[in-house]
């Protein structure tokens, strides 16, 4: 019974700060945003608070009519993640903020 209190928490925590995971570790000048659920209408983000823009562009996306599935509705996921990524992204400022000055915005793959 005890394990119910410590399912959401670690789930969220897992959970934290994905898009600032998927935007800062490119190894090119693009950011992968496929979803099964969503699709974005973002053309490119800018690498500062680039988790933060990364939720915000599945926020404001079409949603595809897909089957029920098992995934997680993505706008409940990015509403708990948006924080996380807000965080994230002040802690890796200076380096977005040099990346950003060498290479400028990662284009959005869709």
């Amino acid at each position: 019974m005890k394990y119910q209190y410590i399912t959401l928490p670690l789930a969220v925590l897992l959970l934290s700060s994905c898009g600032t995971m998927k935007s800062v570790g490119t190894a090119d000048n693009s950011v992968d945003m496929r979803h099964a659920q969503v699709k974005t209408n973002c053309e490119e983000v800018s690498r500062v608070y680039s988790g933060v823009q990364y939720d915000w562009c599945l926020f404001d996306s079409k949603r595809k009519n897909t089957p029920a599935t098992l995934q997680l509705d993505p706008l409940w996921v990015n509403s708990i993640d948006l924080f996380f990524s807000a965080v994230a992204d002040t802690l890796v400022l200076p380096y977005t903020l040099y990346q950003q000055s060498q290479h400028g915005n990662l284009t959005v793959e869709k």
